[in-house]
């Protein structure tokens, strides 16, 4: 078990954590050294939107905050 609560809370422990990052191949590449979990890659026109998990806003591409979802609470909290 990873964590244990009503699913309600459990999303809201992650709020302001889970961020749609916006960027090329070449910020990506950078990216990827941080001290955050990327959670999944999609192709958005042009740019690659990264799922990113962080306890502060990347400063890569165009950040956007996102709602938590249960996936994310489990990947956050898997070892």
């Amino acid at each position: 078990m990873i964590r244990q609560g009503e699913p309600r809370e459990l999303l809201a422990g992650l709020n302001g954590m889970v961020w749609n990052v916006y960027m090329d191949t070449a910020e990506l590449r950078q990216y990827e050294n941080e001290d955050a979990k990327i959670v999944s890659l999609t192709y958005a026109g042009e740019k690659i939107c990264a799922r990113i998990l962080s306890s502060r806003r990347p400063e890569v591409g165009i950040a956007e905050e996102a709602k938590p979802t249960l996936e994310d609470v489990y990947l956050y909290y898997e070892q």
